[in-house]
């Protein structure tokens, strides 16, 4: 459970997806070299760098769960909130290990 953005008084989860957000606020597992050829939690793979300028559109949706109690012990459910963002991702090169 994590506090919502812009309020103190509410917290939240990811209801969908695979990708742990961290303590720190960061989302994901950085790629470690003894994971070898797995797929980290939202790990992406491109297969072809991007040429003249235009970057591949990434596209990240987080839909979450929202609950509140108050002070006098009342408590409920908000509705779902997803928030998402497009994003230009420019892959500058492509390696090949041949094992």
């Amino acid at each position: 459970m994590n506090n919502l953005p812009g309020t103190p008084d509410a917290t939240g989860y990811p209801a969908s997806g695979t990708c742990p957000i961290n303590s720190d606020g960061s989302i994901g597992t950085p790629y470690q070299p003894a994971d070898g050829n797995n797929i980290p939690p939202c790990g992406l793979t491109y297969l072809h760098a991007t040429t003249g300028g235009s970057p591949y559109p990434l596209k990240v949706t987080l839909t979450w769960k929202i609950s509140w109690t108050g002070s006098g012990g009342a408590s409920g459910n908000l509705p779902d909130g997803t928030f998402g963002r497009t994003t230009p991702m420019t892959v500058q090169e492509i390696q090949t290990v041949v094992r």
